[in-house]
């Protein structure tokens, strides 16, 4: 694979060490300003005019760049990735206008810490657009909106690494990770997954004892199949390799443990799954508080088909199986025309199996298009954190 990485506040510590040299800046020149770490607005964060920053960068920032840190795993992940035969290119903002050694200070930086790469590119504003020259596979930037442009232009397998600058930004296909051993356990640096693409599922060949097929509808034929040991389940799967999921799975919703995506298995338009990030073997064992926002969430994505995709009529459906892989969740099954059938009359699994995959992907995509712009416009990721923080609220009174 050919996997993109961004250099400051992905691969180093360098905003902790700008923070530390601001301080010392506004110590000296008596500037008093309480230092706001999480604006990222110079002047807004450390009290600065434009003369200050100019001055502050004059004679600070090689000393920032230089005594840099990486952060903690990045060296053995990203030299794992490139031992395997990965790809690296470090693609970085810096800038030869801001240094003229810019390039060989960056160079002498990753060669100190024998950091292996394939290729550096530096004084790049438009990273979505090195990312289709260079046939980037995989991208890992902690900037929100470089993440979402290269996330939109290219739909490959998009990672934000977490600072206190991003913490409140979420985007459907772009995954969040705190640090490098959870990119490297999300198999980001994995060698490519095998799989097997049929027209029907009855088509696969017998897999080998201690394994079994998690399969998508897509791929170049109807169904796509990876391989995967028995105890892995579908949806620890999707959770460990996200980049193998789908675009017509991908998550509408996804906000501190709930997801709502189109089924994997069934390519019915307007069917949803709505689960969670956490096992739950039934019901009764959710705790409150994400009971409560499970079911406010599930109406109002039901709204959302009404109002934007004329679903007036869909089964509500669960069971709670022994099978120690199985997540509690909800199936929204949606029901076309003006009558809906009695559940007791109405055969879920053969009608589901109706639906051709080859027929219904572009469906299925505008479906999920025109919900995500609803939860956008209904600020649905706030309603729930404002139910969330209701609930918790009574709880202390009580």
């Amino acid at each position: 694979m050919r996997i993109g990485i961004d250099l400051d506040d992905t691969i180093t510590n360098s905003s902790d060490v700008f923070i530390a040299y601001a301080q010392q800046y506004n110590d000296e020149r008596l500037v008093e300003h309480k230092i706001n770490i999480n604006e990222l607005d110079q002047k807004l964060a450390f009290g600065w005019n434009s003369n200050d920053q100019i001055e502050f960068h004059k004679r600070y920032l090689k000393d920032i760049l230089v005594n840099a840190q990486p952060n903690k795993n990045v060296i053995e992940v990203i030299n794992d990735m490139h031992k395997k035969g990965n790809e690296i290119f470090i693609i970085t903002a810096r800038s030869c206008n801001e240094l003229d050694d810019m390039k060989t200070i960056t160079e002498d930086w990753l060669k100190t810490y024998n950091i292996e790469y394939s290729q550096l590119i530096i004084d790049c504003k438009e990273k979505d657009k090195i990312c289709v020259e260079k046939k980037i596979d995989v991208f890992i930037d902690d900037n929100f909106e470089t993440c979402k442009k290269v996330y939109e232009r290219l739909k490959i397998p998009v990672f934000l690494y977490s600072t206190r600058y991003n913490i409140d930004k979420r985007l459907n296909g772009v995954f969040r990770v705190s640090n490098w051993e959870e990119i490297s356990q999300k198999k980001v640096i994995s060698e490519p997954l095998e799989f097997i693409d049929v027209d029907r599922k009855e088509e696969y060949p017998k897999i080998k004892t201690g394994y079994r097929y998690i399969h998508f509808y897509g791929g170049t034929k109807n169904y796509r199949a990876y391989i995967a040991p028995n105890e892995l389940s579908r949806a620890d799967f999707m959770e460990t390799y996200p980049e193998y999921v789908p675009e017509q799975n991908q998550p509408i919703y996804e906000n501190d443990g709930i997801i709502v995506r189109a089924d994997p298995k069934y390519p019915c338009p307007g069917f949803y799954i709505f689960a969670l990030n956490k096992t739950y073997r039934a019901f009764d064992l959710l705790d409150d508080n994400t009971f409560i926002r499970f079911c406010f969430i599930l109406k109002k994505i039901k709204e959302g088909m009404r109002s934007e995709l004329n679903i007036n009529y869909a089964h509500l459906l669960s069971n709670e199986k022994s099978d120690p892989f199985v997540n509690v969740h909800f199936w929204l099954v949606p029901i076309d025309g003006t009558t809906s059938p009695d559940l007791l009359d109405f055969d879920v699994k053969e009608y589901l199996e109706n639906f051709e995959p080859k027929a219904e992907i572009k469906k299925v995509l505008y479906y999920n298009e025109r919900l995500r712009e609803y939860i956008d416009k209904i600020k649905l990721v706030e309603q729930d954190n404002v139910l969330k923080e209701t609930i918790q609220s009574r709880k202390k009174i009580r």
